[in-house]
């Protein structure tokens, strides 16, 4: 498992931050950052981003460069900012523990600690930008929001996704009013799944009014039929590192028992499956296509996607085998194997 991508000191711990008014270079002084952080997540967004960074393992050990615990903070940052109150590591804290330090990271370099980035085509890579969207509330900003990156709305009432684009901005710059959101998720939920919030670079989104419909959500036939008739029977069934079936599996045991129903034999890796078959974006998804959390490659976790915005996958042994919307773990890509 590919692990540390986040909240570490590769330059950022050391570039020129201005804390309560005070510009400092280097490690920021424990008198600084312990002040009340200027902003907060809830204590459920720091789970979504440790389910992104370790699989939701809060006593994660040494990882790349260093990164322990649920949120992968690196131990140098990790004192930097006053976690050896708390332990010598992140991974030997406490969750709250963990997230109390994460909070003053966050107070000091703001979301782009934990920050989404895109590749060359648009797609998502990282945590899907957890904190920089917001948090969990679709209510929109009552300051007035800055203006949207230009983009034209395709033929037949529709619109491509950009980066940085909220529905509150799509609504004001397309219907003359951010108000009017609710309408286009109201005709788009397919599409984007059940948190307004997680909409994603290149999703096709039909505006109100226009002549082209949303696509309904399908449960698959054929091959991806099989492969979700499958899924849906393990739902509840355990997390086991290494574990192949019937029982109990873990996130790639439990893929390949899938796929092999459909004639598809997979290899046992997450990081091998996540270069198998084409590559397609997550708004092209559809019922049956391997989805994947990291790179192609070397990526640390898989699922399949069963349409309505929603995945099946073993998750960790906290929750073992769920179905949940892809905003509850957002993936970084999806592979189509038949």
């Amino acid at each position: 498992m590919s692990k540390g991508r986040h909240a570490k000191d590769s330059g950022a711990w050391k570039k020129v931050t201005l804390v309560a008014g005070v510009a400092t270079t280097g490690a920021i002084p424990l008198s600084v950052v312990t002040a009340p952080p200027a902003q907060a997540a809830s204590v459920e967004t720091w789970e979504k981003i440790a389910y992104c960074e370790s699989g939701g393992q809060w006593n994660l050990g040494g990882g790349h460069a260093d990164s322990t615990g649920g949120l992968q903070i690196q131990t140098r940052t990790w004192n930097d900012f006053g976690g050896q109150q708390y332990a010598p590591t992140a991974g030997q804290a406490t969750k709250l523990q963990q997230i109390a330090v994460a909070e003053k990271i966050l107070a000091a370099q703001g979301p782009s600690a934990w920050a989404v980035t895109y590749d060359g085509n648009g797609a998502a890579k990282g945590c899907n930008g957890i904190l920089s969207r917001g948090g969990p509330s679709p209510t929109p900003p009552t300051s007035t929001p800055s203006k949207p990156a230009p983009s034209k709305p395709a033929p037949g009432g529709t619109y491509v996704v950009q980066p940085g684009d909220s529905l509150f901005l799509i609504a004001k710059a397309k219907l003359g009013d951010g108000e009017k959101w609710p309408s286009i998720y109201k005709l788009n939920r397919g599409v984007i799944g059940s948190n307004p919030d997680m909409i994603l670079p290149d999703q096709k989104l039909t505006l109100p009014g226009g002549t082209s419909k949303a696509p309904p959500a399908s449960t698959g036939s054929g091959k991806s039929g099989q492969v979700l008739s499958f899924l849906k029977n393990q739902v509840g069934k355990s997390y086991v590192l290494g574990g192949n079936g019937p029982s109990v599996f873990d996130c790639s045991g439990l893929t390949v028992a899938a796929y092999k129903l459909a004639g598809v034999e997979l290899p046992r890796l997450s990081q091998q499956q996540s270069a198998r078959g084409t590559p397609v974006s997550l708004s092209q998804a559809q019922p049956g296509d391997l989805l994947y959390w990291g790179t192609p490659g070397s990526a640390h976790h898989v699922a399949v996607y069963i349409g309505d915005g929603k995945f099946i996958g073993a998750q960790n042994p906290s929750v073992g085998i769920v179905e949940k919307s892809l905003s509850y773990s957002q993936p970084t890509g999806a592979r189509r194997l038949f």
